[in-house]
C-alpha cells in the first residue's frame, strides 16, 4: 500500500496507453527476462497454511436426527457443521500461484495458474460424511463429482489473455482477448455491487493465506478500453462463456447447504432421522435432476468514465450490463411423475450503475448506486419443498402449492428489481501508536427491493422452517449494514521484518437481503490478526475470526483460527 492514496485517475489517454500495463500485476520479486525486444516476467507465490475450528456446535443449526439435542427444522444444512469438532483442523493446505507476462512492443500476453493440495480434506476421515459418500461416518469426503475448483486438490489455469495497445484514428485503445478479470464500480467489502462482471471461487477464498487473485474466476471475453478524450473513456466487454460462482461444497466447514453445490445431490426430507438412514430409505430424500444452466452468449457490458478535474479531480462512472445469474436457485419438478429438485441459474439480469471517487481533505471517498432489473429472489426452501408435497396431496397446501406445475419443472424464485447504494471512506494516519501509519477503511450500504414480498416467504435458511411473509428472518424490502477495517504498519521492527496488526468488523444493522446479498439483521463478525513480512519476499499471517449476533445467523458457530506462510519470488 502506498503512502499517497487517491481514487482520482490521470488523464484518460495516459491511463489507456502509457499506463495500460497497470492491470497486469508484476511483483518486484518477479524473475525478469529479455529476448531482444521481447520482455517477460515470471512471478511465483508458494504458501502453506492451516485453519482450526474455534467454537462448538450451535444446536439451532443441526438437526435432531443427526445430533442429540439438535433444534434445526431441516437436515439439509448441517453436514459441514457436523464434520469438524472444536479445536480440530478443517484445512491443511499447500498451494502455489504463478504469473507469466510477455510484452513485445505494443502487444503482449498474460497467464496465471494455480495448484493446491488440502491434506485435511483429501486424506482425513470425517465423523458425519456427506451426500457424495452416502453419509458414511468415519470415511473420507468424496469430491469426485465436485467442480474442479472445489476439489480438495487440483491444477487450474486462471487468466490467459492477449492484449494490444494501439490507436484507432486518434483514439488510444487497449484491446484484450481471452480469460480475464474486469473490476468495475467502487465496492470494497459489500457484495451485490456493480463489481459483477466475474464470478467468485468461494472455496479459494476460504483457504488459509488466500489472496484476492485466487478467488476471482476469469471468464473468456473480449474487452475494449478507448480514450475518447483526455477526460472521457469508454469500456466494453462481451463474454464468450458463462461461469457460475463456486459455492462451498457440501460437507466442508463453511457449507450451509448440503444440496446445491456440484456433486451434492440429495435433499433429505426429515430432521428427525439421521441423514444416512434417509438417503437409503425409499422416500427419505429427494434426488436432484439436471441443472438448468444459461446459454454462453448474451452477456455484455458498457462503461463510461469521466474525469472531472474541475470537480476536485472526481471520476464518475456510468455502467450497463446484461448478465446471467452466477448464483443457484432451487426449484422442484414432477417430470415423469417423479418428484425431484433441481438447480437453476436465471438469465438476463440487467444492471445499471453510477459511481464516483474523489478526495475530500485527508479522506479518499467513493460510492456507487446499482439497480438490477429482473433479479431472482429465492422462495424459502421449506416453502418450496412443502409446496411440492402440498400440490401432490401429500401435505397441506401452502403459498407455493398452486404454482407447482404437475409433470413439469417449477422455478423456486420470483423476479424483482433491486437497488443498492454504498459508500466508502479511506483515511491514512501517520505516526500512530508507534507505527509509521494507520490505514482505516469503512464502507456502508443499503439495499431496497422494489415491489411486494407478500406472495411467498422469501429467503431464510430452512433451519428455521417455513412461515408467513413478513415474519422475522425472511427477505425484507430494506436492509443495511457496514464494514470497517484498520491496519497498523510497523516498518523494520527487527531484522528487516515489517509487522501489520489488523482488525476487521462487520455489522448487519437491519433487514434481510436475498441470497447473495449483503445483510442479515443482527449478524456481526470481528477478526483480529497480524501479518509479518521479511524483505518483501517472505510473509506470515495469523488471525482469529468470531461470528456472532443475529437470530438467523447460519455461521455463528464457525469461529476459526487461520495461520499461513508464503514466499514470493
Amino acid at each position: 500500500m502506498t503512502t499517497n492514496i487517491t481514487f482520482a485517475r490521470r488523464p484518460i489517454a495516459c491511463a489507456i496507453l502509457a499506463c495500460s500495463l497497470f492491470t497486469i500485476p508484476i511483483s518486484s520479486q518477479a524473475a525478469r527476462f529479455q529476448l531482444g525486444d521481447l520482455h517477460g516476467s515470471f512471478d511465483s507465490t508458494i504458501s502453506i497454511g492451516a485453519s482450526w475450528r474455534a467454537t462448538g456446535i450451535d444446536k439451532e443449526l443441526v438437526a435432531p436426527g443427526n445430533f442429540p439435542g439438535g433444534e434445526a427444522q431441516s437436515s439439509t444444512n448441517d453436514d459441514g457443521n457436523l464434520n469438524f469438532k472444536r479445536g480440530k483442523t478443517y484445512s491443511k493446505i499447500v498451494k502455489g500461484v504463478h504469473d507469466l507476462s510477455l510484452n513485445y512492443e505494443n502487444v503482449g500476453a498474460f497467464t496465471r495458474f494455480k495448484y493446491w493440495y488440502d491434506k485435511e480434506l483429501a486424506d482425513e476421515s470425517r465423523p458425519h460424511g456427506h451426500g457424495p459418500n452416502q453419509y458414511q461416518p468415519g470415511a473420507k469426503l468424496n469430491d469426485d463429482n465436485f467442480s474442479d475448483n472445489a476439489k480438495f486438490s487440483g491444477f487450474e489455469f486462471l487468466d490467459a489473455f492477449v492484449y494490444g495497445n494501439f490507436y484507432l484514428g486518434n483514439v488510444p485503445t487497449n484491446l484484450r482477448l481471452g480469460r480475464q478479470v474486469i473490476s468495475w464500480g467502487e465496492s470494497t467489502f459489500i457484495s451485490n455491487s456493480i463489481n459483477a462482471v466475474n464470478p467468485f471461487d468461494v472455496a479459494a477464498f476460504r483457504r488459509p493465506g488466500a489472496e484476492i487473485k485466487e478467488g476471482l474466476l476469469p471468464v473468456n471475453m473480449v474487452y475494449l478500453n478507448a480514450g475518447l478524450t483526455e477526460d472521457l473513456s469508454l469500456e466494453a466487454f462481451y463474454q464468450l462463456e458463462w461461469k457460475k460462482t463456486e459455492i462451498d461444497a457440501c460437507g466442508t466447514y463453511f457449507s450451509t447447504t448440503d444440496v446445491v453445490a456440484d456433486g451434492c445431490n440429495f435433499l433429505t426430507l426429515s430432521p428427525d432421522f439421521p441423514d444416512q438412514v434417509l438417503v437409503a430409505a425409499p422416500g427419505g430424500a429427494l434426488t436432484r435432476s439436471g441443472d438448468v444452466e444459461p446459454k454462453d452468449d448474451g452477456q455484455f457490458g458498457l462503461a463510461l468514465r469521466y474525469y472531472a478535474q474541475a470537480l476536485n479531480d472526481t471520476e464518475f462512472g456510468l455502467y450497463y450490463m446484461n448478465l446471467h445469474s452466477r448464483l443457484p436457485f432451487v426449484g422442484v419438478s414432477t417430470e415423469g411423475g417423479i418428484p425431484t429438485y433441481y438447480v437453476e441459474y436465471p438469465e438476463d439480469i440487467q444492471l445499471i450503475g453510477l459511481s464516483f471517487n474523489t478526495n475530500v481533505g485527508a479522506f479518499a471517498w467513493s460510492g456507487e448506486i446499482s439497480h438490477r432489473k429482473d433479479s431472482p429472489v429465492q422462495i424459502n426452501g421449506s416453502e418450496v419443498i412443502g409446496g411440492l408435497f402440498g400440490a401432490l396431496g401429500l401435505a397441506p397446501a401452502n403459498t407455493y402449492s398452486p404454482e407447482v406445475r404437475l409433470g413439469e419443472r417449477t422455478p423456486g424464485y420470483d423476479l424483482f428489481d433491486i437497488t443498492q447504494v454504498q459508500s466508502t471512506l479511506l483515511r491514512i494516519y501517520n505516526q500512530v501508536l508507534g507505527a509509521s501509519r494507520l490505514v482505516v477503511i469503512g464502507e456502508a450500504g443499503f439495499t431496497h427491493i422494489h415491489g411486494s414480498l407478500n406472495d411467498h416467504p422469501y429467503g431464510r435458511s430452512t433451519n428455521y422452517g417455513s412461515g408467513s411473509p413478513g415474519d422475522d428472518g425472511f427477505v425484507s424490502n430494506n436492509s443495511a449494514g457496514y464494514r470497517l477495517r484498520g491496519a497498523l504498519e510497523y516498518s523494520n521492527v527487527f531484522a528487516n521484518v515489517n509487522l501489520s496488526p489488523n482488525l476487521s468488523w462487520s455489522h448487519d444493522v437491519y433487514g434481510f437481503s436475498p441470497s447473495g446479498g449483503a445483510f442479515n439483521e443482527g449478524d456481526k463478525a470481528i477478526s483480529i490478526g497480524v501479518d509479518a513480512q521479511y524483505n518483501n519476499t517472505f510473509k506470515a499471517s495469523l488471525s482469529y475470526t468470531n461470528f456472532f449476533g443475529g437470530d438467523f445467523n447460519t455461521i455463528n458457530d464457525r469461529d476459526f483460527i487461520a495461520a499461513s506462510a508464503s514466499v514470493t519470488f
